[in-house]
Parts: C-alpha cells; sequence; structure tokens
C-alpha cells in the first residue's frame, strides 16, 4: 500500500471588507441647521440618517441627509423604492463620500439637536434649490 501526503492546507484568505460605494440622499441643504432638523425627523420616522458635507453641482457647500451605505447599487435602488413607498419622499441614491479610512464621512449634529427641537418647522422632501 502507499501512503499519501496530506496536501498543504490552504490558508482562507481573509474576507475583504467592501467599503460602501452608495448612499441614499434624503436632502441636501444650505445651512447646517436645516439639515440638523431634517436629521431628527428622519431619526423620528426610525431611519439611521446622517449628515454630511458635500458640494452641490456648481460647487457650493451644502449639508446632505443621508442613510446607508451599501456596496451595491442594487442595495441602493431598493432602500431607494422602500423609502419612497413608505414615506412618499424623493430620495435619490448617491456615491456614498467616504473619510480618509474608507468610513461613511459623517458630522455630528447631535450638539445641535436641542435648538432643532425647539423650532417646529418641518422640511422633510425640501431640496437644495429650495436654499434651506
Amino acid at each position: 500500500t502507499e501512503i499519501l501526503a496530506a496536501a498543504p492546507k490552504q490558508q482562507a484568505k481573509p474576507a475583504k471588507e467592501d467599503k460602501p460605494r452608495f448612499s441614499v440622499q434624503l436632502g441636501a441643504f444650505a445651512t447646517i441647521e436645516n439639515a440638523t432638523t431634517a436629521y431628527a425627523e428622519w431619526l423620528a420616522r426610525g431611519y439611521e440618517a446622517y449628515v454630511c458635507e458635500m458640494t452641490d453641482r456648481i460647487g457650493k457647500l451644502r449639508f446632505a441627509v443621508r442613510v446607508g451605505g451599501f456596496t451595491s447599487r442594487h442595495e441602493g435602488l431598493s432602500r431607494v423604492r422602500a423609502i419612497k413607498h413608505r414615506d412618499g419622499a424623493r430620495p435619490v441614491l448617491v456615491s456614498a463620500l467616504l473619510d480618509a479610512e474608507g468610513k461613511l464621512a459623517q458630522i455630528d449634529v447631535t450638539p445641535l439637536l436641542n435648538a432643532v427641537a425647539t423650532s417646529n418647522k418641518p422640511i422633510i422632501g425640501a431640496n437644495a434649490r429650495d436654499g434651506r
């Protein structure tokens, strides 16, 4: 009888951590205060929203309210449809903005939430063109 040597075990490749490529934008605002108001409204609706800085098509600084960090376009579009259906909003699938570590770039707006709580001005669904 012939004895076969066991084949060396192959090292499993570490799972590749996919970076988010897409986010769903719920609104873009000229001021951090208006973005914070919209952020608070989306949180109240049960979404894990966040705020990030972005520039619009003409290079103006905007504060975007977004949800999700999706690795595929299909996942992102599925969330867009779900938000449209559930909330009647007009979300848009956009490229995710990442920080230097490859995580979603976010602004901490929690210090501004108390000021927002005293305002009763709903602005969900507003877009960057209305100057809010």
